[in-house]
C-alpha cells in the first residue's frame, strides 16, 4: 500500500494554492497521507524525481504532472496512466500580440490573473515576493502580451542558476523559461506563446543573455509545449528529462535551448 501522497511544487512559480489543494483533497479520496515539499533548494529532489513541472504528485514510484481534479488524480493514480476518453490537446493557429509590457514583481498581478482569474491580492503578494528574491528578476522577469486591447498571454523567465531541476550545468547568462501561456479558455481563437517568445528572445539578448531554456512537452503544453511552438524559433533539445502522465496520454518532456549569439 502507498505510504503518501506526496506534492512537490517550485516556491511560488505557479501562485495561489489551487494544485496543490486538489492534490490534498486527492489525497483524501485516497486515504493516503499528504505530505507538501517546497523545491526550491531541494535539487536532491529534483534529482531524485527527474522533476520538470512547478507542481508534481508522486504517490510511490508513480508520477502525475497535469493540474487535474481530485477524482482526475486519483483515477490517475488507481489506473497508473492516462484516464481514457480526454480530450487530446488541440493546437490552434497562431497569433501575433500587438504589445507587450516587462513582467516585473510589480505587475505579476496582471501576469498570472491570466491563468488565474481568481487569484486574491495575498496570492499576488507572495508571488511578488518570490520573483523580488531574485535580483534580476526584479527588473525583468519576461512579458506580458496583448492582442484586440485585452490580454493574449505571458512568458516568465528566471537565471538558470535559479531553477532547482536537473538540467545540467546552469549558467546566470542563460535565462530558464519557468512559465508560457496563452489562454484558450478566454476564448481566444489564436495561439500567442510564439509570438511572445519570439519577442522576449530580442529582450533577453539586449539585456546580456547568451542563450534561454526551457522544458517542453513533445506536442502538448505541459510544461511549457509543445515543441512545435518553439522549434521554429530555434530552439533545439539538449536531453530528454522525462515522462509526463498527462490526462489522456503519456509523453516524454525535454530540455530545448535556444542560442542568442
Amino acid at each position: 500500500m502507498a505510504k503518501e501522497l506526496l506534492y512537490l511544487y517550485f516556491g511560488q512559480q505557479c501562485p495561489g494554492a489551487y494544485m496543490g489543494e486538489q492534490a490534498r483533497l486527492a489525497a483524501e479520496l485516497l486515504e493516503l497521507p499528504y505530505r507538501a515539499v517546497d523545491i526550491s533548494d531541494r535539487p536532491d529532489l529534483c534529482e531524485q524525481y527527474s522533476l520538470f513541472f512547478p507542481g508534481t504528485i508522486v504517490i510511490d514510484d508513480f508520477q502525475l504532472v497535469y493540474p487535474g481534479k481530485p477524482e482526475q488524480i486519483a483515477e490517475s493514480y488507481r489506473r497508473r496512466g492516462p484516464i481514457p476518453g480526454q480530450q487530446h490537446y488541440q493546437p490552434m493557429p497562431a497569433g501575433e500580440v500587438e504589445q507587450v509590457e516587462p513582467l516585473i514583481p510589480g505587475t505579476a498581478g496582471k501576469a498570472f490573473r491570466i491563468c488565474i482569474p481568481s487569484l486574491g491580492c495575498a496570492d499576488v503578494e507572495q508571488k511578488t515576493s518570490w520573483l523580488q528574491k531574485y535580483p534580476k528578476a526584479n527588473q525583468f522577469a519576461g512579458l506580458i502580451g496583448y492582442a484586440g486591447g485585452r490580454p493574449a498571454g505571458f512568458v516568465e523567465v528566471l537565471p538558470e542558476t535559479a531553477i532547482p531541476y536537473a538540467i545540467g550545468e546552469k549558467h546566470d547568462n542563460r535565462a530558464f523559461i519557468t512559465c508560457l501561456y496563452s489562454p484558450i479558455e478566454w476564448g481566444l481563437d489564436r495561439d500567442y506563446r510564439a509570438s511572445l517568445v519570439g519577442r522576449l528572445l530580442n529582450e533577453l539578448k539586449g539585456r546580456g543573455y547568451e542563450a534561454v531554456s526551457v522544458i517542453s512537452g513533445v506536442e502538448t503544453p505541459y510544461p511549457n509545449g509543445p515543441e512545435c511552438v518553439l522549434s521554429p524559433l530555434g530552439f533545439k533539445r539538449v536531453r530528454q528529462m522525462g515522462s509526463a502522465t498527462l490526462r489522456h496520454k503519456q509523453e516524454a518532456a525535454w530540455l530545448l535551448r535556444c542560442s542568442l549569439a
